[in-house]
């Protein structure tokens, strides 16, 4: 985890490479949202991390630790797009809650950064 907000406007733990670590599709084919989807920013909750662009969300995601009605799709224009869900923490939500206890600082030049190494290290993707 690189990113950790404390819980104000937006609770939420942000994960994935770090924004300097930029993935990249293979054959350099541009991402487009997937925005309007029906899924919404509930806790535990999985959402794609992205710029102000709204087609730029490639490597990094957040779990929403509550509800951010906020951060839902209400239109395809600047103020609507949203964050796209992608997924649930069905398992483990013990973890997500210890996670958003942990402290935070500076480092770097960036906020809300964990004071102490967060490793995120088993997901598993279950249909």
């Amino acid at each position: 985890m690189h990113r950790h907000p404390a819980p104000h406007p937006q609770p939420e733990r942000q994960n994935g490479r770090h924004p300097r670590q930029r993935a990249v599709t293979p054959d350099g084919t541009e991402l487009t949202s997937r925005i309007d989807n029906g899924l919404k920013n509930t806790r535990y909750s999985v959402a794609m991390a992205r710029t102000m662009e709204p087609h730029s969300a490639s490597a990094q995601f957040f779990i929403n630790t509550s509800d951010n009605d906020f951060l839902n799709h209400s239109g395809k224009n600047v103020q609507g797009w949203g964050y796209a869900v992608f997924g649930e923490v069905t398992e483990g939500r013990e973890v997500v809650d210890a996670i958003d206890k942990v402290a935070t600082g500076s480092k770097a030049g960036h906020q809300d950064v964990p004071k102490d190494d967060v490793i995120l290290e088993k997901a598993e993707i279950i249909e």
